[in-house]
């Protein structure tokens, strides 16, 4: 999968990383998958590498038959 290298800022939260690639929430379990090395974190410290990856790739992975509530 490509994805864009993204240097977390401290404080920045998934939602937020999701929000400003993607322009919504929506794909924020794309990224964590992408980076499970910080799984376990709500918000960064500054400065983590976050692999946030290529939209048009992330939709064509999703199962599009199921309702959003269960992808």
């Amino acid at each position: 999968m490509r994805y864009v290298e993204h240097k977390a800022k401290q404080g920045e939260r998934w939602d937020i990383i999701a929000l400003s690639y993607y322009g919504s929430r929506q794909n924020i379990r794309a990224i964590i998958r992408a980076n499970p090395q910080y799984i376990g974190l709500l918000s960064f410290k500054g400065g983590e590498v976050i692999h946030v990856p290529i939209l048009e790739e992330v939709q064509a992975s999703q199962n599009t038959t199921l309702p959003l509530w269960k992808r």
